[in-house]
């Protein structure tokens, strides 16, 4: 044995006496020796032939009977697959691992001064693993030898560890979320509830352990009861059933408040597919509902007043993206590829000779602008150069029949980092008007060109009246004023 220097301090020899050995070999085979050496090889095969790690070792003691360190006297060949240490028969514990926890010679000193058994849970941090085990002191007692027989229990130590993580890591989210959990079991007709399921319903802290099934359902709304009712029976009389889904409405029981629910449950079957539990998370969903809610009516008074509005709306979408930094002819080439009406009215479609807005709906920005017409592609070009916003704009298209009209036009866009994604727009057929305004132009210049000729004819009889009368022939006597 060497000290800190590494100088010999003392020395250390391990005897086994091996008379009974020798005699056996020479002695006579007798019937009571063989029956020891076969109870001997039984033992060697046992050994061998454990699943356990096992060792014996003899403790060292400091003058204070400390236990400072301890020596392999045997092992079994398990022992090297549970500790990783190999030809450790005849070492020390100290030369094999430095680092080895003190609480191991504690407690195996222990069990070499006092005789008692015990069994243990430990980590071995220097061999990066668990232990469970049983030792023992075995021999005669001042040789101090002990025996371990032990299981690595690594793995199911570190899935523990996991599943507490997990755990934990759930219990917050739950926490955060405000996510309810619950487990019911079918024999009692009592679930144990989480805080947050009992916070979602307004009960008390107290009655975790004892919400009874008709207690709950006494909560959820009147109009919700039957079909959940309904839904559970079928769900677990039907033993291929294994999850229940639902929402409903339920009034808290501390102030009578309406909330929303969602419910996501696990229905555990025994073998014979009867159902004996079941393990749920609820949450609350009102603030979802009253968004839903509010955005439904929003759709409905925005389909409501497109429906009924004379005016045409539509909506196209450019897929993929229009990029508007690119030149002006590329965006107009991409607005004809890309652009596709998605959402219109039926007065929008009947202004092209359309009978509904599914007719419109899914046909290319080229149906409305042919991009062959010069004029068509210098309307989009106008738009483009806006930047896809314009209000007050007159525009002239074919309908599907091919006549001629005219509409005035407003649109924006909605562009995302240089991207046009849709565009809006209102049009207002202004076809009648045009006409009339061409009409009346058209009358004006015929009534100005006959209002001249007849204006023409009464000058020409005007001046031969003048040229012929007898005042035109005598000049009369300027007026004198007396």
């Amino acid at each position: 044995m060497r000290d800190e220097a590494g100088k010999v301090a003392g020395f250390y020899r391990s005897e086994t006496e091996k008379t009974g050995i020798v005699h056996t070999q020479t002695a006579p085979d007798d019937p009571g020796e063989r029956a020891r050496r076969e109870s001997a090889e039984r033992y060697r095969a046992l050994f061998k032939a454990l699943d356990q790690g096992f060792c014996i070792v003899e403790l060292v003691f400091d003058e204070r009977k400390r236990p400072i360190d301890y020596i392999f006297i045997e092992t079994n060949p398990a022992f090297e697959a549970q500790t990783g240490l190999y030809g450790a028969v005849g070492k020390s514990m100290r030369s094999l691992r430095p680092e080895h926890e003190e609480h191991w010679f504690e407690i195996y000193g222990r069990i070499a001064l006092t005789g008692e058994a015990e069994r243990f849970e430990y980590e071995a941090a220097a061999l990066d693993r668990w232990y469970n085990g049983f030792a023992y002191r075995i021999g005669e007692p001042q040789r101090r030898c002990v025996a371990i027989l032990f299981d690595d229990i690594t793995t199911r130590r570190r899935a523990e560890e996991a599943r507490r993580e997990s755990e934990e890591r759930l219990k917050q989210v739950q926490e955060a979320a405000r996510i309810g959990s619950f487990e019911f079991d079918r024999a009692t007709g009592h679930a144990i509830a989480s805080p947050e399921y009992l916070e979602l319903y307004g009960l008390a802290g107290d009655r975790s352990k004892a919400l009874s099934y008709n207690e709950w359902i006494l909560l959820v709304h009147p109009e919700d009861r039957s079909w959940i009712e309904a839904e559970t029976r079928a769900a677990i009389a039907d033993p291929a059933r294994n999850q229940l889904d639902y929402e409903f409405r339920i009034f808290r029981a501390d102030t009578g408040e309406m909330r929303w629910i969602t419910s996501r449950t696990k229905l555990i079957r025994d073998a014979n597919g009867r159902f004996v539990r079941s393990l749920g998370a609820q949450w609350d969903i009102t603030a979802e509902k009253d968004t839903e809610s509010a955005l439904r009516e929003s759709q409905e008074r925005y389909r409501s007043f497109i429906t009924h509005s004379s005016e045409g709306i539509w909506l196209l979408e450019f897929d993929p993206s229009l990029d508007t930094r690119l030149p002006m002819e590329e965006q107009i080439e991409l607005a004809y590829r890309n652009g596709r009406f998605v959402d219109c009215n039926d007065a929008m479609a009947r202004m092209y000779g359309l009978a509904r807005a599914e007719d419109l709906i899914g046909r290319t920005l080229e149906f409305a602008l042919p991009s062959s017409d010069p004029e068509a592609r210098a309307y989009l070009a106008g738009i483009i150069s806006s930047g896809y916003s314009v209000t007050g704009v007159e525009s002239a298209e074919q309908d599907a029949a091919g006549n001629r009209k005219h509409f005035d036009n407003s649109m924006i866009g909605v562009v995302e980092n240089g991207q046009l994604k849709r565009l809006w727009g209102i049009q207002r057929d202004i076809t009648d008007r045009k006409k009339a305004d061409e009409q009346r132009t058209l009358l004006i210049n015929e009534l100005n060109h006959r209002v001249k000729n007849t204006l023409a004819t009464v000058q020409s009889i005007a001046s031969q009246t003048l040229r012929n009368s007898e005042t035109h022939r005598k000049p009369r006597k300027p007026w004198r004023c007396v």
